[in-house]
Order: structure tokens, then C-alpha cells, then sequence
């Protein structure tokens, strides 16, 4: 809705998010005049605060400069800094404004340089591969699209492509295998494969079609195969460009957009890597050969990321949901056994009768204590068999229509479910078992004279 209001504002045609914020980097700041714009800006909210009394602003104008070069350098984004805590005789804290980072970007050669001398050090262990991406916002159309839609890139070099271990979810026809399909791509600038949340997921009850967003119709989730699709992507310049593309990725949430290799993001004009993969090997430690390396690069503002790091947090919610079901199941477990304790009870008091004739006939005290333990058994046995077959049956219907897709492999938690069943036994014996205890009492005289 803000990308709108500002396209309809400075009269642009293209209203997407990626257009709007590409013509607003367009719009740049002469840096003698960064000091006054913030100013100004600053003073515009703080009259805003006071007319609309969210908070009490100090009388005195706030104290923001622009960083020195050596500032820069070491803090490559704009911060705050603090005031002398001891020996304070009235200064206060300014607001330092960052324009550029001498350093940044970081080139390939640059970080390869910086590896090599860390492994020379012994600081980290030789990575098995390093390789560079780029990554850009861009404008794409399919086919059934009638305008441009906000997308993205990763334009990857050949070390990638050949170190890659990403699985793909479908390939087009006339290629036999993934081998194939990453070998072309690292030929052909014009083949890509994209993401698999631009399909058609029509089977996935989660899946809602945005008319706004890219998407690639034609392909769909649930297919084997399909026929290689033709779409085009906006360079930097605004010129469209057309892509083939002849696969779709599988779970890979960090390579939003369409992957193609390096030549071909030059071609629209994305040459600059932005983004870069070290592979660490075997039995290393992953998260303090990032933090060294991201210590050696701290004065270029290098930031390191896990990726499998990144993927458990983007499940953490799924997670914590999947957790509260799992509450809530367990608190109807405990209902349940409750309930079948209640039972119980209620069985020996409506069937003393029985109870004194089987002690008549010749059952021994602790037989009749067996049946009604062995009957209370039964009924929570019985009902955890039909409960987990349902159970199981939804959640393999459910993995059919959401993760088959995927190539995600059907994996329920089998030791989960058996500690369950083996608790919920447990507890069900232990209900059972008070009153059998109290069948053990009962005389044969009194059981045979109750109606």
C-alpha cells in the first residue's frame, strides 16, 4: 500500500515494491547535503511528536554529524555516540551519520585473500569450496502474467554450480537428470531454474495465489516433468530480457528468485557478487570458522549467516505451534485415561453381582483382579491402535498433498510415538488397577446378595 501511495505521488507507471524502491535509490543525496536533509527531516517529526503529544522532547536541537572516513571505516552504518559516563560536565550524545564504507563491498578476491591468510594462520581449516553469488530485486513476467511482478536473482559463479548440493523438486522435459539440468545452466546464460513458491501449488491447502506476485502457472507443484517455460526479467536498465526456464529447486528457502549463473546476471546488469558460500569441511566447527572470519572482515561490516542456522529458526515457529497441539493433545490423553479410570470404577460397583458368581464358581481374588485389569488394558490398547492409524492416515494425506512434492521423504516420529503409547498403557494399567484392587475385597456373600 506506501509502494503505491509513492509511485501515484511522483507519477511512476510501475507501483511493485522492487520498482518503487529502485527508483527511490535513483533519487540520491549529494554528501553535502546529507546534514541538512536529516536535519530538516528530524525537526519535521519532532514537530509532529509535540502537536500530537506522544512524548516530551527536549528544548535543545539534537547534535548529528557526519562520520570521518576512520569512523567509516569501522562502523560502516550510522550509530549513536554515547556520552562520557564519568567526568560529564554537559555533553551529550550525537548521532553520527555513516555515508559510505571505504571497504564495501567486499570483492571475491578480497575474502579469498582473507581465508588463505586465516588458513595460513591456523586460525580456521581450509574450506572445501568458497564461491560467489549475487543477488538482486528485479521485475519478472511469465507467459500467463500481463504485466511485470516483483522477483529476484542469484546469479551464482561456476564453484558454486559445481560444489552445489541443492536437490531439485522437478525438471523439464528432454533432461534426463539434476546433473543435467545444473551443467546447462552453467553453459547457457539463458536457462534458470526457479523457486518452488512460484508454481502452482493448487494441492496445498496452505497455498494462496497472489495476482500481484510472479508466478509460473503452467508448472505445477504435483507434476512430473513439465515443458520448459519462456519468461522474461527487467534489467537495470528496464530492457527485458528472455529466460528459459528447466527447473524448479526444492526446499530452499535461502535461494528465493531465479538461479542462474554469473554471466547471465552480468548480462542484466548485476555483476557485483554480494553474496558469498564457504563450505567448511567435515568435522569442523561451522559457527567458529564464521565468527574468525567475520572478525577479520568487521572493519567491512561482513556479516556471517548459517544457513542451517537460518532454517531452524524459520521453523521455530512451525515448531512452537506444532508444541501447543501437542499440549492440548496431551491434556485430552490425560482426560482420557481419567475417564477410563472412571469407568472402571463405576464397572465393579455395576457388576458386584458377576464378581460374587465368578468368585463362587472358583475364581481366585487375584483373577477376577486380572480381568478387570486386563479389560481396562484392552479398552486404552484398542483405542491408541484406531487413534494412531487415523492419525497416521491424516498425516500421510496431509504429506502428500504439501511435501511430496518436495522430495521430502514421509518420516513420522516412530520412537515419539511409541514412548507415548507405552505411557499411555502405563497409565491406563495404573487406573485399572484401583479398582480391581477393590474387586479383591469383595465377599462372595456380599457380592451374590446386591441387585
Amino acid at each position: 500500500a506506501v509502494a503505491r501511495q509513492i509511485a501515484a505521488r511522483n507519477g511512476w507507471k510501475e507501483a511493485d515494491l522492487v520498482s518503487v524502491i529502485r527508483q527511490l535509490k535513483q533519487q540520491t543525496i549529494a554528501p553535502d547535503a546529507v546534514l541538512g536533509v536529516y536535519t530538516g527531516r528530524l525537526k519535521e517529526l519532532e514537530a509532529i511528536i509535540r502537536r500530537e503529544k506522544i512524548v516530551t522532547l527536549p528544548e535543545r536541537a539534537a547534535s548529528i554529524r557526519v562520520a570521518t572516513e576512520a569512523e567509516s571505516a569501522a562502523t560502516p552504518a550510522s550509530f549513536m555516540s554515547p556520552p562520557q559516563l564519568i567526568g560529564n560536565t554537559g555533553q551529550y550524545g550525537e548521532f553520527v551519520l555513516v555515508q559510505s564504507n571505504p571497504f564495501n563491498p567486499v570483492s571475491q578476491a578480497d575474502l579469498e585473500a582473507q581465508v588463505a591468510a586465516l588458513v595460513a594462520d591456523g586460525e580456521i581449516a581450509a574450506p572445501e569450496a568458497l564461491a560467489a553469488a549475487t543477488f538482486a530485486p528485479v521485475t519478472a513476467k511469465s507467459p500467463e502474467m500481463a504485466d511485470f511482478a516483483g522477483y529476484a536473482i542469484n546469479g551464482v559463479d561456476a564453484q558454486f554450480l559445481a560444489t552445489q548440493k541443492l536437490e531439485l523438486a522437478n525438471i523439464a522435459d528432454g533432461y534426463d537428470d539434476p546433473a543435467g539440468v545444473w551443467a546447462a545452466i552453467q553453459s547457457d546464460p539463458t536457462l534458470v531454474v526457479v523457486d518452488n513458491f512460484v508454481i502452482d501449488r493448487s494441492g496445498d491447502p496452505t497455498y494462496q495465489p497472489d495476482e500481484d506476485t510472479f508466478a509460473i502457472r503452467s508448472i505445477s507443484a504435483g507434476s512430473v516433468g513439465f515443458a520448459p517455460v519462456d519468461i522474461e526479467i527487467m534489467d537495470a536498465s528496464g530492457e527485458a530480457h528472455t529466460f528459459t526456464v528447466i527447473g524448479v529447486l526444492g526446499s530452499a528457502p535461502s535461494f528465493f528468485g531465479a538461479l542462474m549463473n554469473s554471466e547471465a546476471a552480468a548480462g542484466l546488469g548485476y555483476d557485483q557478487p554480494n553474496r558469498f558460500f564457504i563450505r567448511v569441511a567435515d568435522g569442523e566447527d561451522v559457527r567458529q570458522t564464521a565468527n574468525v572470519i567475520e572478525g577479520a572482515l568487521s572493519s567491512s561490516g561482513v556479516q556471517t549467516t548459517l544457513m542451517k542456522a537460518q532454517l531452524e529458526q524459520s521453523r521455530d515457529t512451525i515448531r512452537s505451534v506444532f508444541y501447543l497441539i501437542q499440549g492440548f493433545i496431551g491434556l485430552g490423553l490425560l482426560v482420557g485415561v481419567a475417564a477410563l479410570g472412571v469407568i472402571m470404577i463405576r464397572s465393579v460397583v455395576e457388576r458386584r453381582q458377576q464378581i460374587g458368581v465368578l468368585r463362587a464358581i472358583g475364581f481366585q481374588r487375584s483373577m477376577v483382579q486380572g480381568v478387570f485389569l486386563f479389560e481396562g488394558f484392552f479398552i486404552a490398547g484398542l483405542g491408541t491402535f484406531i487413534g494412531y492409524v487415523l492419525a497416521l492416515t491424516f498425516a500421510y494425506n496431509l504429506y502428500l498433498q504439501v511435501a511430496a512434492d518436495q522430495g521430502l521423504a514421509f518420516l513420522p516420529p516412530w520412537a515419539g510415538l511409541a514412548a507415548i503409547a507405552v505411557i499411555i498403557l502405563a497409565a491406563s494399567l495404573v487406573t485399572s488397577w484401583l479398582p480391581a484392587r477393590a474387586t479383591a475385597k469383595v465377599t462372595i456373600a456380599e457380592a451374590l446378595r446386591y441387585e
